[in-house]
């Protein structure tokens, strides 16, 4: 009796720091590098060689990502044992210590910075560098500078669409750069407006702004993005329109994408977009509407 109660001790312990490692990863975030695969689906998606490429190489820069997650959660593990959410973290809440931290992050950083040189090239491996140089500079320094801070982290979204466009030798659109550009600096600060709205915002966010100033500022941010962002896709929508349903697949599409950003819009000012990528997984309409978004998508561009 005492050997299968260890047993179940044991499984439950072992089943505890695993998920603690997940979330040290923060596998949710790899949704953001799906990206990777937009030019795959400019290409010739019924190339197998080239899938197969994509997927290797989404894992291992997801894996590169998770390891810059825990840079960052190690650096900033002492400010988020203040925050309501953020002391959560397996770092913050001492479930994953920070001599264990630091060598998964040496462990993963240095295995897929290998890997990608091996597989890929160096050309593929500059780009993780960038990615790499940006991160740091966002964390250590451009992250409590208003406005520049969204600036970077768009940045950091194209980086994820050229490593796709590199890998499968595609020269990228202006205008889809532009929409990822501004699409990315949209949902940040759609984020950010709703960590406003929730009240649950850092002592450091709080001493530098004026609250009900920066609201005002971000909500104007948020709308000239959403003009923008519609200009720039009607400009797509109308350089790829040949016949009467490519009209009528362009046309859905820009609706069902102006009804999508608007109920984000909506969820933010209700404080629900602190982290976007859980809320897609976790919102069920949400996950239609974007699916419907790809398909429309997909349809205008291959019918």
């Amino acid at each position: 009796m005492n050997y299968y109660v260890t047993l179940i001790i044991i499984k439950e312990s072992f089943m505890k720091q695993f998920v603690a490692y997940l979330n040290l990863f923060r596998y949710w975030q790899w949704l953001k590098n799906i990206i990777i695969f937009i030019p795959l689906f400019l290409t010739d998606i019924t190339n197998t060689k080239l899938i197969i490429d994509h997927l290797g190489l989404f894992i291992l820069f997801s894996l590169f990502v998770s390891s810059t997650y825990i840079l960052n959660d190690i650096k900033d593990h002492e400010e988020d044992r203040q925050h309501q959410q953020k002391n959560k973290r397996p770092i913050a809440s001492g479930e994953v210590s920070i001599n264990e931290s630091i060598f998964l992050f040496v462990f993963i950083f240095l295995a897929t910075i290998y890997l990608t040189y091996y597989f890929y090239g160096i050309e593929l491996l500059k780009l993780f560098l960038y990615y790499l140089i940006l991160t740091i500079l966002y964390s250590y320094k451009l992250k409590y500078i208003n406005f520049l801070d969204g600036f970077v982290v768009s940045l950091l979204y194209i980086n994820r669409l050229f490593l796709g466009s590199v890998l499968s030798e595609i020269t990228l659109t202006y205008q889809l750069v532009l929409y990822i550009f501004f699409l990315s600096m949209f949902i940040f600060y759609l984020k950010k407006n709703s960590i406003l709205n929730i009240g649950n915002y850092t002592n450091k966010l709080k001493e530098k702004i004026s609250l009900q100033n920066f609201k005002i500022e971000i909500s104007l941010v948020i709308n000239v993005l959403l003009i923008i962002l519609n200009i720039v896709l009607a400009w797509w929508i109308l350089g790829y329109i040949d016949s009467s349903t490519d009209y009528l697949f362009g046309f859905l599409f820009f609706i069902l994408h102006i009804v999508v950003l608007r109920d984000l819009i909506s969820m933010s000012n209700q404080g629900l977009l602190e982290d976007i990528s859980r809320t897609v997984f976790q919102i069920k309409n949400l996950k239609i509407k974007i699916f419907f978004v790809f398909t429309l998508f997909v349809l205008f561009y291959y019918v």
